[in-house]
């Protein structure tokens, strides 16, 4: 079923969901800082028959530059979709905008969707000489207070699939979700 609804934010970023329910994690902006070139988007994907998930990236012009399908198997849960390091890099200082749809039968324009944006920004020393160390809770807090909303998002997707178990782990992710009104899903699966 491929029921859906638009909605535009603040900005300008319409969203479309089934029952309101395929989430980006992201800030209630719907805009996301990042050092990193090559980014990891992350959504909430509900209970669905469908059978596929397409990841957009576009530059500022609108003009693609990439673009993914993956299946769903394990809905709901959330799915991550990184920039491939064989894609250009993200330029600093640029918008960038990210669409991932539902594919109920064929890509069109009817299939439920949400998007949301990312920019790239230069890091601040202190986030610099953390870059290279291993994922750590420090270094999400650094990435997180430091206003890096996606690299915060995927070093703490990487502890909590590394360590599973850790209650440290799993109270950050909570709060982390909870700090941005997405408390309805941090129990979700990490899918990939």
């Amino acid at each position: 079923m491929c029921e859906t609804s638009e909605e535009t934010n603040s900005i300008g970023v319409r969203t479309k969901t089934i029952d309101k329910t395929l989430v980006p994690l992201l800030p209630s902006s719907k805009l996301g800082l990042t050092a990193s070139s090559h980014p990891t988007f992350m959504v909430y994907v509900p209970q669905t028959s469908a059978k596929a998930l397409e990841f957009t990236l576009e530059n500022e012009e609108g003009e693609g530059i990439y673009q993914t399908e993956v299946n769903i198997d394990k809905a709901p849960g959330i799915m991550s979709f990184s920039l491939p390091k064989t894609e250009s890099a993200l330029e600093i200082d640029q918008d960038y905008r990210f669409v991932v749809s539902i594919i109920c039968q064929q890509t069109g324009p009817k299939n439920p969707f949400v998007e949301g944006l990312v920019r790239r920004i230069s890091p601040d020393s202190a986030l610099v000489n953390q870059l290279n160390k291993p994922e750590s809770l420090e270094k999400v807090m650094l990435y997180s207070e430091s206003g890096y909303w996606f690299d915060a998002m995927e070093n703490l997707a990487a502890l909590k699939r590394s360590q599973p178990d850790d209650s440290e782990v799993a109270a950050a992710w909570e709060n982390l979700l909870a700090s941005v009104g997405l408390e309805k899903i941090t129990k979700a699966p990490l899918q990939n």
